[in-house]
C-alpha cells in the first residue's frame, strides 16, 4: 500500500479546505463527532454545512473562515494512504503553506473557476519549484459558478499549463471539480459528462511517494550533548540515509571520526542501524569533542564545506533583506551569523519577470538569487543532491524571515 503527503496550495478562498473536507467525508475518515460539531457550527453562522469546518479546528479560522495554521488530517482508499495538509492561502501565512509543501509528496494547485489565476496562485505555483515539488495536480473549482462550463474550465486549463510551462513544470492533471457539492471529487458527476479525465482522487492515487530518504548519504545533525555514565553522548534526528553500527562516522566542519556505536532508546545496549526520520543517540569515545551543529556523515560522503554559500531565497521578512547587512542562518542545527555579499537576481513570483545586477535589497515575497559569507564554515548539500541539509531559513531580529535552497 502506498504512503502518500499531500497538500493544498492557492489563492486563499478558492476553496482548499472545503475541497479537502469533502474528500475526509467521502472517504469515510470523518467521525460523527466531527461532523457533528461542523454542522453546529454552520447553523449557528447561517450556513449550509460548511466541509472547511471539518479541518478548521480553531474558533478563530471558522468565524473568518480563512485557515491560518497547518492542519493534518489522514485517509485511506483500498490502494493508498495519504497524509493531508491543510495549508493557508492568505499572503500573510505564506510561511505556513512553504512548511507544508516542503514535505509533500505532491500538491493539490487550486484555481477558482470564476477568478482564475491570481497573484498568490502563481507566488504558490513559484514556490513548488522552488521546493522541488514535481508532482501536481491542478483542480479547476468552483465550477459551480460558471455553470459547469466546459469552455471556463478549458480556458483556465489554457491559463495554467502555460503558467507552468513558464516554470519548468508540468500537471499530471488539471481537471474540473465543485467542491462544495462534491462534483468529480471521489466520483464522475452528471454535471460535468464533457469530462472525460479522472476525477480528483483518482488523480490523487497515481501520485507516486517521493524517494526515500535513507537512500541519500547520511546526514546526522548533533542536536545536543549529554553527559553519560561512560562518557557523552549526541543526540539528534538522522536527516538522511542509514547509519550502521560499527561504520566510521566523520564530523563537519571538524573533520572528527568516531566509531559508530547507536545507543537504543528502547532495550539496554546498543541498536545495529539507523535510518533516516529516526531520532538517535551516538555513544562518544571519552576524548572526542563533539559539539551542537555539526554534521555527521559517511566518510566516504561527505557534505560540501564552506563560509560562501549561493541560495535561492524567497523573503517573508517585515523589513527588505538588505545587501551587506548580517542575519542568522539556520540550517538543520546550524547556527552562525550570515552576511549579504551580493544580491544578483531577483524575481517576481506574480510576473515572472525578473531583474539582475548589482541590487541593493529584496522586498518581501520577492525570490532573490543571492550570495551569503558565513561567520563560521558551514557543512551543507546542493539541495538537489540531499533535500534536508540544502535548506536554509535566515532569521532577522529573532524572527524567521527568509528561507530557500542552497544551489552552490
Amino acid at each position: 500500500m502506498k504512503h502518500l503527503t499531500i497538500t493544498s496550495v492557492g489563492h486563499v478562498d478558492h476553496g482548499k479546505s472545503t475541497l479537502l473536507g469533502r474528500l475526509l467525508f467521502e472517504t469515510g475518515a470523518v467521525s460523527d463527532q466531527r461532523l457533528e460539531q461542523a454542522r453546529a457550527r454552520s447553523e449557528e453562522l447561517g450556513r449550509p454545512l460548511e466541509f472547511a469546518f471539518l479541518l478548521d479546528a480553531l474558533e478563530e479560522e471558522q468565524a473568518k473562515n480563512i485557515t491560518i495554521d497547518l492542519g493534518r488530517f489522514q485517509f485511506r482508499t483500498a490502494r493508498s494512504v495519504f497524509t493531508v495538509i491543510d495549508a493557508p492561502g492568505h499572503k500573510e501565512f505564506l510561511k505556513n503553506m512553504v512548511s507544508g509543501a516542503a514535505s509533500a509528496d505532491g500538491v493539490i494547485l487550486l484555481v477558482d473557476a470564476e477568478e482564475g489565476m491570481r497573484d498568490q496562485t502563481r507566488r504558490h505555483a513559484y514556490l513548488l519549484r522552488l521546493l522541488g515539488v514535481r508532482q501536481i495536480v491542478v483542480a479547476i473549482n468552483k465550477m459551480d459558478r460558471v455553470g459547469y462550463s466546459r469552455v471556463a474550465f478549458e480556458s483556465n486549463r489554457a491559463q495554467v499549463e502555460s503558467h507552468l510551462a513558464a516554470l519548468g513544470l508540468r500537471a499530471g492533471s488539471i481537471l474540473p471539480v465543485a467542491a462544495a457539492h462534491g462534483d468529480n471529487v471521489t466520483r464522475p458527476s452528471d454535471q460535468l459528462r464533457w469530462h472525460s479525465g479522472p476525477t480528483l482522487l483518482e488523480a490523487l492515487e497515481a501520485l507516486e511517494p517521493s524517494a526515500p530518504l535513507d537512500r541519500l548519504p547520511a546526514r546526522f545533525p548533533v542536536q545536543d550533548i549529554y553527559s553519560g555514565p561512560d562518557g557523552d553522548i549526541a543526540v539528534g534526528r538522522l536527516e538522511a540515509g542509514t547509519l550502521r553500527a560499527g561504520e566510521t562516522l566523520r564530523f563537519w566542519p571538524s573533520g572528527t571520526e568516531i566509531p559508530l556505536n547507536l545507543v537504543s532508546s528502547r532495550r539496554a545496549g546498543s541498536q545495529p542501524e539507523a535510518r533516516a526520520g529516526e531520532s538517535i543517540a551516538l555513544q562518544l569515545p571519552r576524548d572526542v569533542a563533539v559539539e551542537r551543529g555539526q554534521i555527521g556523515t559517511a566518510p566516504g560522503l561527505p557534505p560540501r564545506v564552506a563560509r560562501e554559500l549561493r541560495a535561492s531565497l524567497f523573503w517573508l521578512g517585515r523589513q527588505p533583506l538588505e545587501k551587506g547587512k548580517a542575519y542568522l542562518l539556520r540550517l538543520a542545527t546550524v547556527e552562525t551569523a550570515a552576511t549579504v555579499r551580493g544580491i544578483e537576481r531577483i524575481v517576481r513570483t506574480e510576473s515572472l519577470s525578473s531583474v539582475t545586477g548589482d541590487l541593493p535589497s529584496v522586498a518581501h515575497s520577492e525570490v532573490a538569487e543571492v550570495l551569503l559569507e558565513t561567520e563560521q564554515p558551514v557543512p551543507f548539500d546542493r539541495f538537489s543532491e540531499v533535500p534536508t541539509t540544502g535548506r536554509i531559513v535566515l532569521l532577522d531580529g529573532g524572527e524567521v524571515s527568509g528561507g530557500g535552497i542552497l544551489t552552490q
